[in-house]
């Protein structure tokens, strides 16, 4: 492929697949800087044109590859570079050594509480970040979650995450105004009930329950909703029936409790934001570590 021999004469070599996504591979890849001859272990995802809707191309991958432009965070996948073709796009970024979050849960079983954590402080931490800066992710999951060759976790895969602002919010006086999204993405295993009920939403509020379904999955190793059957998904999230471990409950402090109930609040508007949740008592160690080293 004329595209690949390109980037080859640059420096970058392909190895084997080790994703793949709706619209794109994952493959593993490295850079050789032709001027210093450091080498440099990365992913790449490639996507061909002519295999993705055109919705696809003309909203969300523009969007992505501006979104990728913007962000700059310890705890999101760094970029290393966007080659793009009238044919293919080449998305390289760093490798994650450990894969993603949850084949390596699968693969260790859960974490401890204290493992847990230091994670859950750094996906809040990327979140807030990125909220901060008027970018929601809305795909948060286990598996668009990667592990660093430190254990550090990394958020990956912004196809649909979004600025949460209009053009008319910017030059707006009321600072808490946010569009409501009606679109649908990511899983609904993941997805709190407004989105599943098909209800305007706050996509800030969904990447906040989308947070609380991954701690609750790397402290119980399972999901806490089954979404084999959407109406009772939905009955099972406001009743707060959750499917958990008892025995690994028993041993969780009340504070690491109180994070996934706040999470997981079936009402959005009492649902906590991510800067709220930073501000929790189960959190106030990481934050302060975390603002000892600035």
């Amino acid at each position: 492929m004329e595209d690949t021999r390109k980037l080859v004469d640059l420096g970058y070599s392909f190895g084997k697949l080790i994703g793949k996504g709706c619209y794109g591979r994952v493959f593993k890849a490295k850079y050789a800087d032709q001027t210093s001859g450091e080498v440099v272990d990365l992913a790449c995802k490639f996507i061909i044109r002519n295999k993705c809707p055109n919705n696809f191309l003309t909203k969300f991958l523009p969007r992505e590859l501006d979104i990728l432009k913007k962000i700059s965070h310890p705890n999101i996948i760094k970029i290393h570079s966007i080659v793009q073709s009238n044919t293919s796009i080449f998305i390289f970024m760093r490798l994650a050594e450990h894969g993603d979050l949850l084949d390596y849960i699968k693969r260790n079983g859960v974490a401890s509480e204290a493992v847990a954590n230091v994670w859950f402080f750094q996906l809040t931490s990327a979140i807030n970040y990125l909220h901060s800066i008027n970018i929601a992710h809305r795909d948060l999951k286990c598996e668009n979650i990667l592990i660093s060759c430190n254990l550090n976790l990394k958020i990956a895969d912004f196809g649909f995450a979004r600025f949460t602002l209009s053009v008319e919010d910017f030059f707006s006086t009321d600072t808490e105004i946010r569009e409501l999204s009606e679109t649908y993405c990511g899983s609904a295993a993941y997805a709190p009930p407004e989105v599943v009920s098909g209800t305007p939403y706050d996509i800030m509020k969904v990447d906040v329950w989308a947070l609380g379904i991954i701690l609750s999955i790397i402290i119980n190793g399972r999901m806490p909703f089954d979404d084999s059957n959407i109406a009772k998904l939905i009955k099972d999230q406001k009743q707060r029936a959750y499917n958990t471990n008892s025995e690994v409950m028993k041993k969780i402090s009340s504070e690491c409790k109180f994070i996934i109930y706040k999470c997981l609040e079936p009402d959005p508007n009492l649902r906590w934001s991510s800067s709220e949740l930073l501000k929790a008592p189960w959190l106030k160690y990481q934050v302060e570590r975390q603002g000892n080293k600035k």
